[in-house]
């Protein structure tokens, strides 16, 4: 079969742009469904840490941020890879590599979210306590425990970008009967 101009040109009109492969709706939908579910997730942890602790809060208090912390990390993970998996499905692309590429999507924008709130949350609480003031052995306490937070927070990011990918690739394979996303055709084959 010889392939004419006019077919090369279809072939060239249909091929997708070079962005064309994120469906930002989709996107979109997997940062909405991350942070309903961690936000769900945060509430539930505090409402269970609260009735447990009760009066005794004050004897309890290394005990609960433990548990508090473990908590927040599991709802995090929990999030990352909802998000990832509901912006793979609702892509309705078949190849794994690209539900994996919307949950990398859809946690960068979530991280870059997040890393937004944390940042003015933590200016306007250096501006409102007096940093300046703190005793020199203190100084040296806060960065120990900065420096380990650091290190916890990167691991945590880490796993979670980890289970936002592998939650994108879930949720890719589970569309494979759909017909939208297939860009074999469009890439390599000229229909007549």
């Amino acid at each position: 079969m010889e392939t004419s101009t006019y077919d090369l040109e279809r072939m060239v009109a249909r091929r997708p742009g070079v962005m064309s492969g994120i469906r930002w709706g989709a996107v979109f939908a997997g940062i909405v469904a991350g942070f309903g579910l961690y936000l769900l997730l945060t509430l539930f942890g505090a409402a269970a840490g609260l009735s447990v602790v009760g009066p005794q809060a004050a004897q309890m208090g290394e005990g609960v941020s433990i548990w508090a912390a473990i908590w927040g990390v599991v709802s995090m993970l929990a999030a990352a890879f909802v998000g990832g998996w509901v912006a793979a499905r609702m892509s309705l692309l078949r190849r794994r590599i690209d539900g994996m590429l919307h949950g990398f999507v859809t946690w960068g924008l979530t991280t870059l979210i997040f890393a937004f709130f944390v940042t003015t949350a933590a200016g306007i609480l250096g501006g409102a306590l007096d940093l300046q003031g703190i005793q020199q052995g203190a100084q040296g306490q806060i960065i120990g425990i900065a420096t380990a937070a650091s290190w916890f927070l990167f691991a945590s990011m880490l796993l979670s970008l980890i289970l936002a990918i592998i939650g994108g690739a879930l949720g890719a394979r589970g569309t494979s009967n759909r017909a939208i996303g297939d860009h074999r055709d469009e890439r390599y084959h000229v229909e007549a």
